[in-house]
């Protein structure tokens, strides 16, 4: 960013409630049971709540992987990508939708693929995608934390013929997972 732009807002009648629910937050102390991993926070019972956790150390895991990730991005660039989608549903996509409207992704910086992020399974969203982009110079990213999520993998499915149907045997260059190692998009080596 050049520079911060300061931006005002009103909560309005809404004032009152956030008000009461902050300090409701500071006697239950919510942020300090948050970063002890406490699921009961969310619900009684540790099921769905404790293994997803992880986003907490997210921030120091990732400084050991700086360099990795700034070759690969060199790399991107320099194999002449222009475009990458990346593939999800929830979580694993709404993030980086975020992330690329925060930090212009979306109008990257000059030489920089631009981002797009699929999260509909919406066939018109899917053929948009499809008819935009340039299986040449797209890079797909399959992104799903269980490895099996039904509709990332079927735009997954999808993606991948489109792309083969137009790259042949190269396919499998144009196409990247993140997920957790012990999942199936996290074995395969292409």
């Amino acid at each position: 960013l050049k520079e911060w732009h300061r931006r005002a807002a009103s909560l309005g009648r809404y004032r009152p409630l956030v008000d009461s629910a902050l300090e409701e937050m500071v006697q239950d102390q919510i942020v300090t049971r948050i970063w002890a991993h406490d699921y009961t926070v969310w619900k009684p019972e540790p099921d769905e709540i404790a293994n997803r956790l992880g986003w907490l150390e997210i921030a120091e895991a990732m400084r050991e992987q700086v360099e990795k990730l700034a070759a690969f991005t060199e790399s991107v660039v320099a194999d002449g990508y222009t475009d990458v989608l990346l593939l999800g549903m929830g979580g694993s996509s709404l993030a980086p939708d975020v992330f690329g409207k925060v930090f212009g992704g979306h109008a990257p910086a000059a030489g920089m693929p631009k981002l797009a992020v699929l999260d509909s399974t919406d066939p018109g969203a899917i053929l948009a995608h499809a008819k935009s982009l340039d299986p040449a110079r797209t890079l797909l990213v399959v992104s799903t934390k269980s490895g099996g999520t039904v509709e990332t993998l079927s735009f997954f499915k999808y993606f991948y013929n489109w792309a083969a149907e137009a790259l042949g045997t190269e396919v499998s260059r144009h196409f990247v997972a993140i997920t957790v190692k012990s999942t199936y998009l996290g074995l395969v080596k292409y």
